[in-house]
C-alpha cells in the first residue's frame, strides 16, 4: 500500500455506512426506548440488485460536489489459508497494482490527474476498496474502481513484485536459524491455551493463529491468490456503496456496463 493511498481519509457518511457493512449483526445492538435513536447512516439510500447480483446501495446528496464509492468484499484475514497469512492482504496489493499493460503508477495517475484518490484495507472479516472523486468524474471513478475487481488471470510474475512491499509494510522479517525454530516451537498449539475466537464460538481468527508472517508470505503463490479471487469476489457477495451528488439514474448506464 503506497504512502498516498494511506493519505486517503473518507467522508463521515460514507465512513458510518463502510462501518455498518463490516460489522457483525450480533454486535449491532439495539437501543432501548428510553434513549434517543442514534442517526440512521442508511436513512435516503436506495438498495439497488444488478444483473450480476452485485448490490448497491446509493445515497445521493444534491449539490455535493464530491462523490465518494467503495466496493465492500465481507471476507478478509479470517479466509486466509492456514501457512499462507495475509492471503487476503496480499490479493489487496495485487488487484491495485498493474493491469491491461499499465503500472500501478499509471493506473494512479490516471485517478489523481482527474483530482481522484483511493486506497484499499483488509480487516478480519471485510476487504473494501474507497475511492473519492469530483461528481463531474464520478463515471470514470465507477470503471476505474470497476477495473480493480474485474475478471481476471493473476500472473506469477505480479506476485513476486508484490512480494516485497508486503513484507515491507507488515514488518515481517526472515528470523534466524534459532530464534525462527524457537519461536515456532513455544508458539505449538499444544502449549497454548485455546485463544477466544477458538474457544467461545470454535472459529480459527487469523490474528490468534501465531504465524510466522514472513515465512507465510514466501508461500503464497498466483494460485493461491487465484483461488481465493475466485472464491471470495463473487459480484453476489459484494455491496457497492456510493454517496455522490449526481443522481442515480445519471450513473445508471456506467452501473450496468460495469
Amino acid at each position: 500500500m503506497t504512502r498516498e493511498r494511506n493519505r486517503f481519509r473518507l467522508p463521515a457518511t460514507l465512513a458510518a455506512v463502510l462501518l455498518a457493512v463490516a460489522m457483525p449483526l450480533s454486535a449491532q445492538v439495539p437501543t432501548s426506548a428510553a434513549e434517543p435513536m442514534p442517526p440512521n447512516p442508511f436513512a435516503g439510500f436506495e438498495t439497488l440488485r444488478l444483473a450480476n447480483g452485485l448490490r448497491v446501495w446509493y445515497g445521493y446528496l444534491p449539490a455535493s460536489t464530491l462523490t465518494s464509492m467503495a466496493l465492500v468484499v465481507p471476507w478478509g484475514r479470517d479466509q486466509d489459508p492456514p501457512g499462507r497469512e495475509q492471503a487476503a492482504h496480499f490479493l489487496e496489493h495485487v488487484l491495485l497494482s498493474d493491469r491491461h499493460g499499465r503500472t500501478e503508477a499509471e493506473l494512479a495517475r490516471e485517478l489523481t490527474g482527474r483530482g481522484g484518490s483511493h486506497n484499499g484495507v483488509t480487516g478480519p472479516r471485510y476487504t473494501y476498496y474507497p475511492l473519492s472523486i469530483g461528481t463531474d468524474q464520478a463515471a470514470f471513478g465507477l470503471e476505474w474502481l470497476h477495473q480493480v475487481v474485474a475478471p481476471r488471470r493473476i500472473g506469477e510474475d505480479l506476485v513476486q513484485r508484490n512480494r516485497e512491499p508486503v513484507a515491507i509494510e507488515l514488518s515481517a522479517r526472515r528470523g534466524g536459524m534459532f530464534g525462527g525454530w524457537l519461536a515456532r516451537y513455544l508458539a505449538h498449539p499444544a502449549l497454548l491455551p485455546a485463544p477466544f475466537w477458538k474457544r467461545e464460538f470454535g472459529i480459527a481468527a487469523q490474528d490468534e493463529r501465531g504465524a510466522d508472517q514472513h515465512a507465510a508470505l514466501a508461500r503464497i503463490t498466483a494460485a493461491d491468490l487465484q483461488r481465493f479471487f475466485d472464491t471470495y469476489y463473487a459480484p453476489s457477495g459484494m455491496t457497492l456503496v456510493i454517496v455522490s451528488g449526481a443522481p442515480r439514474e445519471a450513473l445508471q448506464p456506467v452501473l450496468d456496463a460495469t
